[in-house]
């Protein structure tokens, strides 16, 4: 029993110096608003749950407590913790250094526990629930059902071969890999809570959002879920930065509007909703520039977005990742990601109306599902975004671009709000080459 002490003094002196003073000062004011002016130090945990979780099962919040006093007492795995054991004041020091101070592994693994029971491993109804509360889910939401669902399946999709469980490294090697779910779980522990005006941990997390506002308003595809699970896709440095560089709404259904809109302006997310009502797409990490054969990097990807949220990376078969091409007769025109020449994951055709989603039951360079409900589909809406800076250069092909071409996501989001630009009228003539508009060529008069 003193060994026992002893250890639990020592984690608690240890949990303070992670803390600092005003992190002590903090936990103080915090643990006295659950005591609320009561004698007592010893709170029930639906207090805790209530006050601390409420968005979390109280099972959760059990499973939680368990972990903890095992962490503060060194005890093993398979020792029982006494069920008439209370939340004092120590649990809450642990509890926040934990989740304030530098070790992930620790952190993660308290995060890991709160969803398990001695000795389970977790299982994906588990790492759901997590997830509903880390985001705010509504299971009777769709749209909040289709992210969760998509976290879930890549989570336990290639853990030992079995979809039933998944175990501490795996669990720690997927938030490396989604920083997204990594700093929605931590804000579920710390941000409702733990922090202050007069208190900041030593190396503060940074808040977790879904994305810029103005793209799941302003978009007609888009929602925040969508624009969440797309941008945690993105490199850091592009992440959180999106333009609206075209949108059918708003330019109509034509193909060299759109080309003119996006060619060379940096990376791009291409989101596409057809006639059957699926909405899918695809991000090229490489500006747009015409092309008579494929180029692009493996940083590009597929997917889809309704009726089901999925990503397809590029699994190294080959390198064709982007195709553009336009007024030649002996090759395809249009836009194209993936596969092979007439046989593409994603193209849209250059009468813009039309497209196809090959491969079955995968194509190539994604390993994608026909992203689309039938494999020729037709176009309903379209729009294209910038993610990321503008590339050092944003004129048009062969330097041809006119200086009202510039900032085209600012000009976009004006006409999207009805405002037309009135330098529109003071353009040169463009290239003598017809306008296809839903599918047929339109004379263009001067």
């Amino acid at each position: 029993m003193g060994q026992g002490n002893s250890q639990n003094t020592a984690k608690v002196q240890e949990a303070q110096q992670t803390l600092g003073d005003d992190g002590n000062a903090h936990c103080k004011e915090v643990f006295a608003r659950l005591v609320g002016g009561g004698s007592s130090q010893q709170i029930p945990l639906q207090t805790v749950k209530t006050q601390l979780f409420p968005s979390l099962p109280l099972a959760m919040v059990e499973c939680l407590f368990h972990e903890l006093k095992r962490v503060g007492s060194n005890a093993g795995f398979d020792e029982p913790i006494d069920p008439r054991a209370h939340f004092v004041f120590t649990d809450l020091t642990l509890l926040m250094s934990i989740f304030v101070g530098p070790d992930v592994e620790k952190k993660r693994q308290m995060l890991f526990y709160s969803m398990v029971k001695y000795p389970s491993n977790l299982s994906p109804e588990g790492f759901k629930q997590l997830l509903n509360a880390a985001f705010e889910f509504k299971p009777e939401d769709p749209n909040s059902t289709r992210v969760a669902d998509f976290f879930q399946q890549l989570a336990f999709k290639s853990q030992n071969g079995t979809k039933d469980e998944i175990e501490t490294d795996a669990f720690s090697r997927f938030l490396d890999a989604w920083p997204m779910v990594d700093g929605a779980l931590n804000e579920l522990f710390i941000w409702s809570w733990c922090f202050s005006a007069s208190f900041q941990a030593a190396s503060p997390l940074p808040r977790y959002f879904f994305g810029p506002e103005p793209v799941y308003t302003n978009s007609q595809l888009l929602d925040k879920h969508s624009v969440g699970a797309l941008d945690s896709q993105f490199s850091l440095q592009q992440r959180g930065q999106w333009a609206l560089l075209f949108s059918s709404k708003v330019h109509g259904g034509s193909f060299s509007t759109m080309r003119k809109n996006i060619q060379n302006t940096g990376a791009t997310l291409i989101v596409i909703k057809d006639k059957d009502g699926y909405v899918f797409g695809g991000f090229a990490s490489m500006p747009w520039t015409k092309c008579p054969d494929f180029y692009g990097n493996d940083s590009s990807f597929l997917f889809t977005l309704q009726p089901q949220l999925q990503v397809f990376h590029p699994r190294g078969q080959n390198q064709n990742f982007q195709y553009f091409n336009y007024g030649m007769e002996q090759l395809p025109n249009g836009l194209g990601m993936g596969g092979q020449m007439d046989y593409f994951g994603l193209f849209i055709s250059d009468k813009y109306d039309s497209g196809h989603c090959k491969g079955h039951p995968r194509s190539s360079t994604f390993h994608n599902l026909v992203l689309s409900k039938q494999q020729d589909f037709r176009v309903d809406e379209m729009e294209v975004w910038r993610i990321g800076p503008l590339p050092e250069s944003d004129e048009d092909e062969g330097g041809k671009g006119s200086i009202l071409d510039g900032r085209k996501e600012d000009k976009a989001l004006l006409e999207m709000a009805g405002i037309k630009m009135k330098s529109e009228g003071l353009r040169e003539p463009p290239e003598d080459e017809p306008e296809i508009v839903n599918g047929k060529a339109k004379r263009v008069v001067y």
